[in-house]
């Protein structure tokens, strides 16, 4: 898959990028990588430009929400990382969205991805999470990083529906749990060190 990197260009809005870029990197109608990461990008309006973008990095930028991204059908890989994100909501649509990361935000809810049936690993790392994320319906998450959040220890009763069966790494340090009573794995979960 080849790549296009167009960080650290000063880029405020997906307007500056030249018709030509556009047009050399849609050329890979197959799907391509697209790093728009350490831009001052404050809306993704404009994205569907990008139709055939399968990797997409808009880490670093100043992001609130990804409102304009459901217009990437094809997109399978999407690192958010350190924004400002509040809102992940427009993600609900990607239903081919295989890897998520959006550490290091300011996001109180991940409801948006709950029904996302192709995610395999989430980064939602350092946020403003208080509340569990129902996850139990994800059947292909494999990893899940919830560290650094606000989260307490769940309630046994909710347990089995938060976490899907085929979880393999979980990661939840340094958040408000007093005490971990919990095993997202199950009996035989095939926890990998």
């Amino acid at each position: 898959m080849d790549g296009f990197d167009l960080s650290r260009q000063g880029i405020a809005q997906l307007t500056q990028v030249s018709d030509e870029i556009v047009a050399q990197l849609e050329q890979h109608t197959t799907g391509y990588a697209l790093t728009l990461a350490e831009n001052r990008l404050t809306q993704l309006h404009g994205l569907q430009v990008f139709q055939h973008v399968v990797r997409l990095d808009v880490s670093d930028n100043r992001l609130m929400t990804l409102e304009g991204i459901q217009a990437l059908r094809c997109l399978e890989n999407l690192s958010a990382a350190r924004n400002s994100l509040t809102s992940i909501d427009a993600l609900h649509v990607l239903r081919g969205l295989k890897r998520l990361d959006v550490s290091e935000n300011n996001l109180d809810s991940l409801d948006a991805i709950a029904s996302l049936p192709s995610l395999v690993s989430i980064d939602a790392s350092y946020n403003n999470l208080s509340r569990w994320p129902d996850l139990g319906k994800l059947v292909n998450l494999e990893a899940l990083d919830l560290s650094s959040n606000l989260l307490s220890s769940p309630a046994p009763h909710v347990i089995p529906r938060l976490f899907p069966a085929n979880l393999r790494r979980f990661a939840a340090a340094n958040n408000q749990m007093r005490e971990v009573c919990f095993n997202p794995f199950g009996n035989d979960s095939g926890l990998e060190n």
